[in-house]
């Protein structure tokens, strides 16, 4: 028993210690904050999960805690050092309680040996309700104990067994019938987090898709000057303003400054460029131009965090090469995306490009991609501990890319004598 509960505890609290010093000494270039103030942070995070399970209700962020202020003192804000004493509290109370109430210290153990994984060092976001969900378990299961024990309190506890579960009923179809109607959904979640840039970018689009785009405007001005580096807010700005019949060289200059500070866009950059690609070929949206969607690019591939994220910068490549394709600059597309399959080396990127040239009529230049992938793969880096390493484990059992790509492979060539380019020669691997 002591092998099968002890080892995995010192493995798994060994490699939290390791991932906390390495986001110590290495930075968090994703994040806004340091591994030193999520780690002051998180009890006061752990003390919000407890006050939205003891005192449920209606409505909460939901899905949007970006706006959630970190801690960077133990007095900034003042609600720091009194988290982290009463955390401490309640775990010396479940140490306290081992022997008298058992399954009190057992609710109270597993909750916080739950939230190890991400409520600690690991340099996740700060705030997710969903991280409750199996810490939680066994959380009731001391009320519920006590309420079946009817010999005393009977009246108290008869009712509290009625009118509980009543309760939650309601709540529960209150907040179902809230998700069920995601443009109110979008606008409640906006008032409840009026700090957050995501919450106030998905009632946005909302806002837009219903005619109001003007309304959208008003929202966004206020909240980008105060933060200009949120890129979300900069691009549905001009979404915005597409709408209302054109960007000016403002809306541009913000979109430009954001993708220069920003953090972090995760997959925005691929998707909004793609989209916007398409509107300035068919010159649906005035000001917004190949060419300034460019300057937008070249501002991206000027921010220091983004130069730190092997996957942005190939995000920036990818879409370089989407516009060199589309105005028919074929060889700088295939620079492009062999530039951003050397910043991030995957097999899946590869087959993309590889596929999005063949799609266009240029399917020797796809071969040339491939040609760079079978090249470059060697050095791909190893995924790390977790679901992409399993992944890419059952991925080499199955040997799903060996025979993905070389079906590609065959497709392409298959396809040379019928393209425009097939006179090109296709360089070696």
């Amino acid at each position: 028993m002591i092998v099968l509960v002890g080892l995995p505890t010192v493995l798994l609290l060994g490699y939290l210690v390791q991932v906390g010093i390495s986001s110590a000494i290495h930075g968090i270039s994703v994040r806004p904050w340091n591994e030193s103030q999520r780690l002051l942070t998180e009890p006061r995070v752990l003390l919000h999960y407890l006050d939205l399970l003891w005192l449920p209700r209606p409505y909460s962020a939901g899905l949007f805690y970006d706006g959630y202020g970190w801690s960077r003192s133990l007095w900034q804000p003042a609600t720091t050092l009194p988290a982290l004493l009463a955390i401490s509290a309640l775990l010396g109370l479940g140490w306290a309680l081992r022997r008298r109430w058992p399954m009190v210290a057992l609710a109270i153990a597993f909750y916080f040996a739950g939230q190890l994984m991400e409520s600690t060092t690991i340099p996740l976001e700060l705030v997710f309700e969903h991280r409750n969900y199996i810490p939680a378990m066994l959380m009731f299961w001391p009320l519920a104990w006590w309420l079946l024990d009817l010999r005393t309190l009977k009246t108290l506890k008869t009712s509290l067994i009625v009118v509980l579960p009543l309760s939650l009923a309601v709540l529960t179809h209150t907040r179902a019938t809230l998700w069920g109607n995601r443009s109110a959904q979008a606008l409640q979640w906006a008032r409840i987090n009026p700090d957050s840039p995501r919450a106030q970018a998905y009632a946005v689009q909302f806002e837009i898709d219903a005619g109001h785009p003007q309304q959208a405007v008003k929202r966004i001005l206020p909240l980008l000057h105060r933060d200009p580096s949120q890129i979300q807010l900069a691009f549905n700005l001009l979404n915005a303003r597409c709408a209302l019949g054109g960007v000016n060289a403002a809306d541009l200059s913000a979109a430009a400054t954001a993708l220069r500070t920003t953090r972090n866009p995760n997959s925005l950059l691929p998707a909004w460029f793609g989209r916007a690609i398409y509107a300035a070929q068919r010159q649906v949206c005035p000001g917004l131009t190949i060419k300034a969607l460019r300057r937008l690019l070249q501002a991206g591939l000027d921010n220091r965090f983004l130069q730190a994220q092997s996957g942005r910068m190939q995000d920036l490549h990818y879409v370089l090469g989407r516009i060199d394709l589309a105005q028919g600059q074929t060889h700088a597309a295939t620079g492009q995306f062999e530039q951003a399959l050397s910043d991030n080396i995957r097999p899946g990127f590869a087959a993309d490009s590889a596929a999005l040239l063949g799609s266009a009529g240029y399917p020797a230049m796809g071969l040339e991609v491939l040609n760079r992938y079978r090249t470059l793969s060697p050095q791909a880096s190893k995924p790390g501990l977790g679901m992409p390493m399993i992944h890419a484990w059952v991925l080499r059992r199955q040997d799903y890319w060996p025979r993905e790509l070389s079906r590609l492979r065959a497709t392409l060539q298959a396809n040379i004598p019928h393209s425009a380019t097939h006179q090109e020669p296709v360089r070696g691997p």
